[in-house]
């Protein structure tokens, strides 16, 4: 995987819009291995500008070493190798399995399948198993690994070749589109820059906060009222907003941006409704809807 330069990397707080983040992300073992942590981060790694922990493969244990408390296995998918570590299930654990019996026979055959799962995970696999194995990618000696959180033996014969057909539809419908985050975050983000550069309100931050006034207005108002952009202009704590603009030019647009303030009422959350009439742009009604 190599990163095209095309792509923008985001700040750690925006990684939560990103729906890869959370998931296992079912990939070619050539690629987690090419895999590097994130620019200025060490939470996570780096697919185009994807944020990804968590992996899904699917491949044949090539090697088997087998520690104290963990197997490490290396397990092949055809397209590369990686070390994957499944650690050993507590056995200190002890039951009463004279109560077993009183199970139900929907829950005596779960227990059964863990038990069996936990027996398979302590004794192991063998060569020329394939396996399914979730987990966390982690980095070791330099070199990318995987530490299981799931892991079991797959019978199906066919679920390799399932696999090898699903994966290059995800990467093109998924892995392979770049993480950008929504319109409105985008355009906040924007307008935070601007205000650091020029250390003053942009006049979308000036439009934002009227829109908050004129909320805050129409709460305390009568329960319907009809008004125009030019009367909330008036109003003392609206006018005191607008009054930040800078420049004699902006100040003189103050009409227009309590419209726009009114438009993204309507539009976002129906606070107001527009009423139209046949007169000047800016004297248009706008009706409170409580």
């Amino acid at each position: 995987m190599e990163d095209d330069g095309s792509s923008q990397y985001h700040q750690r707080e925006l990684w939560g819009l990103d729906y890869y983040l959370r998931v296992y992300n079912k990939m070619y073992i050539q690629d987690i291995l090419k895999l590097r942590l994130y620019p200025h981060f060490i939470e996570a790694f780096a697919y185009k500008n994807h944020p990804i922990h968590k992996v899904d493969i699917l491949g044949v244990v090539v090697h088997v070493d087998e520690r104290d408390r963990c197997f490490i296995y290396a397990i092949d998918d055809g397209t590369g190798v990686i070390s994957c570590c499944c650690w050993k299930p507590d056995l200190g654990r002890t039951g009463d399995e004279t109560t077993y019996s009183s199970l139900p026979p929907s829950l005596l055959k779960k227990l059964c399948d863990i038990q069996g799962e936990e027996k398979q995970a302590t004794s192991g696999y063998t060569h020329g198993d394939l396996v399914h194995i979730k987990g966390k990618v982690k980095v070791f000696r330099e070199v990318n690994e995987i530490t299981a959180l799931y892991h079991a033996r797959v019978d199906n014969p066919t679920a390799e070749n399932v696999r090898m057909v699903e994966l290059p539809k995800l990467y093109k419908m998924c892995y392979d589109k770049p993480f950008e985050l929504p319109h409105r975050v985008k355009a906040e983000l924007d307008m935070m820059k601007e205000e650091d550069t020029t250390g003053v309100k942009s006049r979308r931050r000036i439009i934002q906060e009227v829109g908050v006034a004129v909320s805050e207005h129409l709460r305390t108002a009568p329960s319907v009222t009809e008004f125009t952009a030019s009367q909330m202009c008036r109003l003392p704590n609206i006018a005191a907003i607008l009054a930040q603009q800078q420049s004699m030019e902006e100040k003189l647009s103050h009409v227009s941006m309590v419209t726009q303030a009114l438009q993204k009422l309507e539009e976002e959350d129906g606070t107001v409704c527009r009423r139209m009439e046949a007169f000047a742009h800016y004297r248009i009604c706008i009706t409170a809807r409580h």
